[in-house]
């Protein structure tokens, strides 16, 4: 294969693992912040 092609690939490759970690750490904040309000909740109707 043509060696601009490998590094084209490589780096679409590093940018998308790079977006599956984001994603990831993304989705856990959002879980947070619904387990913090929840809690927050929890605490107003007690």
């Amino acid at each position: 294969m043509i060696p601009a092609i490998q590094q084209s690939l490589a780096r679409v490759d590093e940018l998308d693992q790079r977006l599956l970690v984001e994603q990831e750490l993304l989705q856990r904040c959002q879980l947070e912040a619904e387990r913090e309000a929840l809690s927050e909740l929890r605490r107003q109707i007690a």
